[in-house]
């Protein structure tokens, strides 16, 4: 969807807040599932848990490399100059930022994510004052047999932002109210 109220230059955003589960999330959970079940890792699980492991299951950056990239530039007819994602686990960013830098190795890429969760610095997620309590664990994947790999490592990122306002609230709230969004 195109965004016009808000800036000089044309931004589009993708809506993934209209898949099934409200969520981007969902093209990964079920890829991963998917993937899981070919590899035969879920039939393997004496306990009955699984546990993907977004955080470093090459699943997730994967899907987002074949799915939401490829709609991203084909739905740009190839006009991106940049793309600016949230991170969490990263998969989102690290997927579609291989594709758009494989189609233009131009396009810039920028990761933003709330000051208070800055895992792109290095430092544990949460408030200041709680991180000496939360230890960061990126999920048991490493013992499921995926490869140990985070998908926040930088390396297609051309600039890290935080994001001042904790949880966006300012931000959304503006961005909902002038474009009308709902």
């Amino acid at each position: 969807m195109k965004l016009d109220r808000i800036a000089d230059v044309p931004i589009f955003a993708k809506a993934e807040y209209l898949n099934p589960g409200g969520s981007i999330k969902d093209r990964v959970a079920r890829h991963m599932i998917e993937q899981a079940e070919k590899r035969g890792e879920l039939k393997k699980e004496i306990s009955g848990l699984f546990v993907p492991g977004q955080f470093v299951n090459p699943d997730n950056p994967d899907i987002h490399y074949l799915t939401t990239g490829r709609e991203i530039w084909t739905q740009m007819d190839g006009r991106v100059d940049a793309f600016v994602a949230g991170v969490g686990s990263g998969g989102t960013l690290a997927g579609v930022a291989r594709l758009l830098k494989e189609k233009n190795p131009a396009v810039r890429i920028a990761a933003v994510e709330p000051a208070n969760a800055s895992a792109l610095l290095g430092q544990e997620p949460g408030p200041p004052h709680r991180r000496h309590r939360r230890r960061f664990h990126p999920g048991r994947a490493g013992r499921l047999g995926h490869r140990r790999r985070d998908h926040r490592d930088g390396r297609r990122r051309d600039q890290d932002r935080p994001a001042p306002d904790p949880g966006g609230g300012r931000a959304r709230r503006n961005l909902f109210g002038r474009e009308r969004l709902m």
